[in-house]
């Protein structure tokens, strides 16, 4: 032990031992990380690195309490159920703010018909055209590029009611788009 402080736990994984220590500087003890190889790969590399929580000995019961309770999970649940008494509920959203988001998302899906529909005039223009690859390939940048800002825009669009994205990953990964929102189930009209 390092300057009489105790060990009071010992991890081989370099994130749990940062996320312990932090856990421990919130509860307002002073923790010092020993890392097993202190001039090692991961020290030069700047990553977490596995090792072993020092405390002073007074805090050492206290910490090995902490500990315990966030390995059984009771101290999650005592966060958690603090945050829900602390926290103001939400107001729901009225139906002139869910009309406004509903038609704000109709309006970028046409975005990316439209932008879909003047990428490919683009490349078609250029190409019948036929003056230079240079043409083309600037033509085909540049309506791949209103495809992405489009479908960029259609991908973070927000559920009005719920405040989530309203059509989650299914933008990019699956071929049609949903007519509800993915996580509260709203409907476009």
């Amino acid at each position: 032990m390092s300057d009489g402080r105790v060990e009071i736990a010992a991890f081989q994984n370099g994130l749990e031992v940062e996320g312990a220590a932090a856990l421990l500087r919130a509860s307002g003890i002073e923790v010092e990380i020993a890392p097993f190889d202190p001039g090692g790969v991961r020290a030069f590399l700047h990553q977490p690195a596995p090792g072993r929580l020092l405390v002073q000995p007074a805090d050492a019961a206290k910490a090995r309490e902490i500990l315990d309770l966030a390995q059984s999970g009771a101290y999650e649940k005592e966060v958690e159920e603090l945050s829900q008494a602390e926290s103001a509920p939400e107001e729901p959203a009225s139906r002139a703010d869910i009309d406004a988001g509903l038609r704000s998302i109709a309006r970028a899906r046409r975005f990316v018909i439209v932008a879909t529909f003047l990428a490919i005039g683009f490349v078609v223009v250029a190409f019948v055209s036929g003056r230079n690859p240079a043409v083309l390939m600037i033509a085909v940048f540049g309506g791949w590029l209103l495809l992405i800002a489009a479908k960029m825009r259609l991908h973070f669009a927000k559920c009005p009611r719920c405040g989530m994205r309203f059509h989650g990953n299914r933008t990019w990964v699956k071929g049609g788009l949903p007519d509800a929102c993915a996580s509260c189930d709203l409907k476009l009209p």
